[in-house]
């Protein structure tokens, strides 16, 4: 394990501990599964625990890094599908609740009814890893770790806003400023989803790194995280809505062939048809008003210079600690 600055390992500390205490403090709700609110905040958590393992891996020991990482991402994958049925339940629930078109009825309640079944069955998954990671003492044994890079250290003796502390949290947000800009000719073509979805990535990791580093800069990150937040929430409705029309197909080919297989004939399929198409075409108007309003904001923040103060700042805390000249913002 590397030499690492004072300062630093009090941001890893104070970031780790409130992160891992959230996480810990969910994971009963989670295994309960009576409130989907556990489990959203239990993902959250550990997706920024996740991001947090890398930006502060050298104040562990390797192997001990990796076990983490490994273990985060292992619950991160089997939380992933039951947060998504989650929140397809709910927002099911409120078209169906506010649904006029009558002839929409039958296929969207089926549609609910199916998303139900399929989040009860992915329960019994979600319980069998929280109870691994609480028979690991996961979150546990990393907060006494992270307790314990604060050990013995002053708080005046480690300064989180000490030059190194400030060059290093600044090539951090640098990198995750220049692998999301990287994206942003994706914004100008509607099919490049796969591309979308990447970006959506990198606009999640770009604001976790600036929610690690708000400690560190104070406010002068305010409105780069409010940006960060903006485009990513806007990525994020445009996955979904590839999701939902990439899901409301593959369950009209499914219901079609459940109902042959239950009648021997396809013709009751006919009254789920069309909710589901309906659905579908919302779904895919939704995501063109989405993607046009993330291109515009997109290029409101790169137009109004937000990128580049933000690089400036990044890049500036770097020459500072080193004593060169600031480089220039791209």
């Amino acid at each position: 394990m590397a030499t690492v600055d004072t300062g630093f390992r009090l941001l890893a500390a104070d970031y780790l501990c409130r992160h891992l205490r959230k996480l810990r403090s969910e994971l009963a709700g989670v295994r309960e599964g009576e409130d989907p609110e556990h489990l959203h905040q239990a993902r959250v958590a550990s997706r920024r625990l996740r991001v947090a393992l890398e930006v502060f891996e050298d104040c562990f020991p390797a192997k001990k890094a990796r076990k983490w990482r490994k273990a985060v991402r292992r619950l991160l994958k089997t939380l992933g599908p039951a947060r998504d049925k989650d929140v397809q339940i709910e927002f099911i629930g409120g078209v169906l609740s506010g649904l006029r078109r009558k002839e929409a009825r039958a296929g969207i309640a089926r549609l609910l009814l199916r998303l139900r079944q399929e989040r009860a069955a992915v329960q019994p998954a979600v319980v069998k890893e929280v109870r691994r990671v609480e028979r690991d003492r996961l979150a546990g044994c990393m907060l006494v770790a992270a307790k314990a890079l604060a050990a013995g250290v002053a708080r005046t003796e480690g300064d989180i806003q000490a030059p190194p502390v400030l060059a290093r949290v600044g090539r951090e947000i640098q990198e995750r400023l220049e692998a999301l800009i990287a994206r942003q000719d994706c914004l100008q073509d509607a099919s490049l989803c796969e591309q979308h979805h990447a970006m959506r990535i990198a606009a999640k990791r770009f604001r976790y790194g600036l929610e690690i580093g708000k400690p560190v800069f104070e406010s002068r990150l305010d409105a780069a995280i409010a940006a960060a937040r903006t485009i990513q929430t806007l990525l994020g409705d445009v996955h979904d809505c590839d999701l939902w029309v990439e899901r409301l197909e593959a369950f009209l080919e499914e219901e079609r062939e459940r109902t042959v297989r239950y009648y021997g004939h396809e013709r009751p399929f006919a009254r789920l048809r069309p909710g589901i198409e309906h659905l579908c075409k919302e779904r895919s108007r939704h995501r063109r008003t989405a993607l046009r309003r993330l291109a515009a904001e997109w290029t409101h923040l790169r137009d109004q210079g937000a990128w580049d103060e933000l690089a400036r700042l990044a890049t500036d805390s770097g020459a500072g600690a080193t004593g060169g000249n600031p480089r220039q913002a791209p």
